[in-house]
């Protein structure tokens, strides 16, 4: 399945320049996020440590690949 969500990151997993995964936090929910290498990203992933921070929500488009949530596509909110 796939779709697309709007939340507010709670966890990011990685070194500090690179992303292994984010956390958000989608209404009570915790859904957890793999980046894709040829994912839709308008930033470096590294700046979802700037909406850690702020609080600000964000749209993440994504698909279901074995069991795992696949981040397609990241826009601000």
């Amino acid at each position: 399945n796939s779709g697309t969500v709007m939340g507010v990151v709670i966890a990011v997993d990685g070194t500090l320049s690179e992303v292994s995964s984010f956390t958000l936090l989608v209404e009570g929910d915790e859904l957890t996020f793999e980046p894709v290498p040829d994912g839709d990203y308008p930033y470096p992933l590294s700046h979802l440590r700037e909406h850690l921070r702020d609080g600000s929500p964000i749209f993440v488009t994504w698909e279901r690949v074995d069991g795992a949530l696949r981040a397609l596509a990241l826009e601000d909110a």
